[in-house]
Parts: structure tokens; C-alpha cells; sequence
């Protein structure tokens, strides 16, 4: 039985990407709000049920994710893309994200966000020396620190992730711009920098993929407004190689310093390595599977907490707490831990627990539709407006959303509204430097 309800679930996770397909056909580019949504949430199912197979899953809980993807892929029927498409491509770019001015603002950002960084670590006792010569330890101590909730905070503390995020982002939009590539490399080192710093000292793993999202994001934007389609370009497969091993040498590094350096034994180093990998990328769909089966009455292995008060809370969290709200989480959110065999271990539920614990699951699905509206009304007056900031600042946070929802909801951190506001600030004020003109025809500063 449990072999019929994963081969139940793959299909499904297949009919997600079926559906993107066709709408790629129905838009003609892959590069569009529906597609993305769906392409990573067929990623985010069809890794954990191939990868841990015989880990048993709900079919039902597919299906409620199947349907969400087409809620939200549906929204964008209303509009009629390839006018917009062909308007887009008269009008031209009408942003220059490669001025002096976009460069400036990138190396500040990015310099505040790692001087922050290192401020905020040094305010929990550990010293620059430290972190060079034992790193490891450094963050083992930590990472010791953060769950006893020992870690002092401070305005540093914060900014430091304020202002990574608007950093990224810059730094996506000048890399596209750039065309030396000793500029490209240097440009997507201070983007990584502090994420990779946090990552190594702090434990911050979410926080490095999210860089890279909203890095990914401005590039894509970068693309979009000169009129291109593609969501690659031609790939280096040997520089893209290095870089994802560099990457992976940093996770395992990260994944060390949660003790296992200190342990002597092999085997126990090499099964927490691999509990680790397979509960970051795995456990999600299974969480969420057994909550839902729970949520349903459809049987579980553990029991939950159902809150019946969140309205809201779980989506919008930030929002309510700046409100007001006295309401309380456990860090990580969600204190219910899903185990399952030996390797997985987690608290992530995906972000349709919250919004299911929300609004219902009626409510979800009218949230889904509205979403998925607002995403394609912001997509569609990214193609055809003169003044394109909002949108486009909308469509690279956008690209952050969609990579947390497999977490959780982005909208529960302050720092995303402030990125919001700042990058959409930045871009009116580049925009109003460089005399809020067509640069189609205009040659492009050198970057």
C-alpha cells in the first residue's frame, strides 16, 4: 500500500511539472510567475520522494499541492501575454541597472551588511582572530549559544541581515550588466561573503540559498527588462561545477561544526553528514505529509498542535507581531520535531502548514488564487509600464518567496519588508539620476 501512495504522489509531482509545461506553451518562455512556482515546487517534491523512497507519504498532501500550483498557475489566464510580450519589446529597457550609481550602492551595502556581521558576532564574545585560526569551534559555541538562548541581540545583529538581502540583490543587477568577468567574479564574491560567513560562524544555511535567490532574482530581472526570455543563458558547466562544489565544502562545514568535528568516529560522522543532507532536503514534503494526514483525519505518525486562532499569524508573522500580537513561537517556529528511521529529523512543515492553520484549507486555496494574481498583475506591469520599479522589485522578492515556501512563509521576517523598501527606494532614485529615460538607444556606462 505504501509503495501505490508514493507511486500516487510521483505522479502528481509530475502533473505539477505538466502543468508548467503548458503553460510555458501558453506564455512561450519559462520565465513567468506560474512556471517558476511550479518547476520549483515539482524540484521540492520530486527530490525527497525519489531520493528517500521508501519513506511512506501521504498521496493526499500531493494532491493539496497540486491543486495549490494550479490555483496559482490559473490567475494568470486573465491577461493577454504576448501583447504584453510585444510591448515589452518596443518599448525596451527603461531601467539602467548598470549606472555608477547601482555600482556604488551594491559595494555599500555589501560592505555594511559584512562589517555588521563581524560586529554582531564579536558582541556575543568571539573575536575576528578566533573565527580565523578555529573557526569550527567558534561556531560549534555558537550554535550552543542560539539553543540555550544565549545570544545577545542588538541593532547590528539585525542590520546585518537587513542589509544582505538589498545586497544581493544589487549585486544580481550589476552582475548582469557587467562584461568583464574578472567584474562578475568579483561582484558574486562580495554578494557571497557575508552569507557564507553567517552560514560558517552562525549556522545560517537558509540564509546563504536565500542570498542566492534573490541574486538569481535581480539577474532574471536584469534579463526580463532588456526584452530577454531565457531563464539560462548558456552555462559554463565547469565554472557553475566549482562553484556548487565550493557550496557543498561550505555545508559540509557548517554541518560539522554542529559537533561532529569533535567526533573521532568515521561512521558517526558520516551518518550525521547524511541525516543532515537528508532532512534539509528531504524531510519538508514528509513533515508536511504527516501534518496534513493529521489535519484531515487521515491518520499520522505523530499528533500536532492544531491552532485554531492563527488567522494570519503564521503567513504574516512579522506583521502581527509589529502590531502587537503577544502570541509566541518556539525557535524554528513549529515545535513539534518529525522523525522518521534515523535520518530524518525536522521541524520544516513547508509553508502550507501556516497557511492551511491560517485560513482552512478554503481559505488557503482563496489565498493561493490571490497570490498567484497579485504575482501575474506585478509580472504583466513589469512588461508594460514605463516606470517599472515596483514591479520589478515585487518579481525579485517574489523569486525569494518562492524559494522559502518550501520552509516557510518569507513574510514572517522584518528584514524582507525592509529589503522591499530599500531596494524599491534605491531603484527610484537610480532611475530619477539617470533622467528617468528610454536607454534602448543610449550606450551603456562600462561596469
Amino acid at each position: 500500500m505504501e509503495i501505490i501512495d508514493k507511486l500516487v504522489a510521483i505522479c502528481f509531482s509530475f502533473g505539477i511539472l505538466f502543468q508548467a509545461v503548458v503553460v510555458r506553451r501558453l506564455v512561450g518562455t519559462w520565465l513567468f510567475p506560474a512556471t517558476l512556482f511550479s518547476l520549483f515546487w515539482f524540484f521540492a517534491t520530486i527530490v525527497p520522494l525519489a531520493f528517500l523512497f521508501l519513506v511512506p507519504v501521504s498521496p493526499l498532501a500531493m494532491i493539496y499541492i497540486f491543486c495549490a500550483c494550479i490555483l496559482f498557475s490559473c490567475t494568470a489566464l486573465p491577461f493577454h501575454w504576448r501583447a504584453a510580450f510585444l510591448k515589452n519589446s518596443l518599448l525596451g529597457p527603461t531601467e539602467n541597472y548598470g549606472s555608477p550609481f547601482m555600482v556604488r550602492s551594491f559595494y555599500l551595502f555589501s560592505a555594511g551588511a559584512v562589517v555588521t556581521l563581524i560586529i554582531s558576532i564579536g558582541e556575543q564574545g568571539f573575536s575576528l582572530t578566533d573565527i580565523l585560526l578555529n573557526f569550527l569551534a567558534v561556531a560549534n559555541q555558537y550554535m550552543a549559544k542560539r539553543y540555550s538562548d544565549e545570544l545577545s541581540t542588538s541593532i547590528f545583529s539585525q542590520l546585518s541581515f537587513v542589509l544582505m538581502y538589498p545586497a544581493a540583490i544589487f549585486g544580481g543587477l550589476v552582475f548582469d550588466e557587467a562584461k568583464s568577468g574578472r567584474k562578475k567574479l568579483l561582484y558574486m564574491a562580495l554578494v557571497l561573503m557575508p552569507s557564507l560567513l553567517a552560514l560558517l560562524v552562525q549556522g545560517a544555511k537558509g540564509n546563504l540559498f536565500l542570498v542566492l535567490a534573490f541574486f538569481w532574482g535581480a539577474i532574471l530581472m536584469g534579463k526580463l527588462n532588456k526584452g530577454e526570455r531565457t531563464l539560462f543563458r548558456e552555462i559554463n558547466w565547469v565554472k557553475t561545477s566549482i562553484y556548487l562544489f565550493a557550496v557543498f565544502v561550505m555545508l559540509i562545514m557548517s554541518f560539522l561544526s554542529r559537533g561532529l568535528f569533535e567526533e573521532t568516529d568515521n561512521n558517526v560522522i558520516v551518518n550525521g553528514l547524511i541525516r543532515y543532507f537528508a532532512s534539509y532536503t528531504s524531510a519538508h514534503l514528509y513533515a508536511f505529509s504527516d501534518w496534513f494526514s493529521y489535519y484531515v483525519g487521515a491518520g499520522s505518525v505523530m499528533n500536532y498542535d492544531l491552532d485554531g486562532e492563527a488567522n494570519g499569524f503564521y503567513t504574516f508573522m512579522s506583521a502581527f507581531k509589529l502590531a502587537g500580537s503577544q502570541k509566541e513561537t518556539v525557535p524554528g517556529v513549529y515545535g513539534e520535531y518529525f522523525y522518521y528511521g534515523e535520518f530524518i529529523t525536522s521541524n520544516i512543515y513547508t509553508w502550507f502548514r501556516g497557511l492551511i492553520t491560517d485560513f482552512g484549507l478554503s481559505g488557503a486555496a482563496v489565498f493561493m488564487c490571490v497570490f498567484g494574481a497579485i504575482s501575474h498583475l506585478m509580472f504583466f506591469g513589469g512588461l508594460v509600464l514605463k516606470n517599472r520599479v515596483i514591479p520589478h522589485t515585487f518579481f525579485i522578492h517574489f523569486i525569494g518567496f518562492v524559494y522559502t515556501t518550501y520552509i516557510i512563509s518569507l513574510l514572517i521576517w522584518n528584514s524582507v519588508y525592509t529589503s522591499f523598501i530599500i531596494v524599491a527606494v534605491v531603484l527610484i532614485v537610480n532611475r530619477w539620476l539617470n533622467g528617468n529615460r528610454h536607454f534602448a538607444s543610449l550606450p551603456q556606462p562600462a561596469v
